[in-house]
């Protein structure tokens, strides 16, 4: 009997070790823990260092994670893609986005929460509206940035805006802005979308099959808790 239980025992042990070790993925690799280099100033942003080149998968996901400024497509006085859109869309190209926007959420801060969900928006919608519930009722705020104007915005109205309710994220405006393809398109029809109240672009609803997103720098105050 002790020789046959060992027997087994040995068996089981070899069955175990012939299994595939499940491989971590490679957004839930990159450390969300940040360090604020000691002379950083009140506006500095993980995302204002310098990201030159293409962006591999794993910089664009530290960076969405990082980021404190949730910033539009377009920045500045001559309107340069700012880096978290440019990261955006370089995790959306991903195989596995849906899961990587999923983890932004769970560890991203705010502004890369808000990111995560217009992924999610994008990939997974049936994960996203999951996700998105306890922002709708949100008090805290988000540093904003639309072309020249940064300004903290409360995250409720970023999630759903009651005056242009398809620019929000759950209107799908905003992430379709970040993903590009509107864009392109007002770009081909040779016109531009008005802004919501956030400053941020609203964009027309569109039918489509379900989806598998100068001058000196102005600064101001909304309603909403700061973070």
């Amino acid at each position: 009997m002790t020789r046959f239980l060992a027997s087994l025992l040995f068996c089981c042990l070899a069955l175990a070790g012939s299994q595939p070790a499940t491989a971590t993925p490679w957004y839930a690799t990159v450390d969300h823990s940040l360090q604020r280099p000691p002379d950083a100033g009140e506006s500095w942003d993980f995302a204002n260092g310098s990201f030159e080149g293409p962006l591999s998968r794993e910089t664009a996901f530290e960076i969405l994670l990082k980021t404190d400024t949730f910033a539009s497509s377009h920045v500045g006085s001559d309107g340069t893609l700012s880096t978290q859109v440019r990261a955006f869309r370089r995790v959306l190209a991903e195989p596995d986005a849906a899961s990587a926007f999923g983890d932004l959420v769970r560890r991203g801060r705010m502004a890369g929460q808000l990111y995560g969900l217009s992924g999610l928006y994008l990939t997974d919608r049936a994960a996203f509206e999951r996700a998105v519930t306890p922002y709708r009722s949100s008090t805290e705020s988000v540093l904003t940035f639309s072309g020249c104007v940064m300004f903290r915005a409360p995250v409720a109205e970023l999630i759903e805006d009651k005056e242009y309710p398809t620019s929000g994220i759950a209107g799908g405006g905003l992430p379709r802005t970040f993903q590009g393809d509107s864009r392109r398109r007002r770009a081909s029809q040779g016109t531009s979308a008005p802004s919501s109240s956030q400053g941020m672009p609203a964009v027309e609803p569109e039918v489509q099959p379900h989806p598998s997103p100068g001058g000196g720098v102005q600064s101001s105050k909304k309603a909403g808790n700061t973070t």
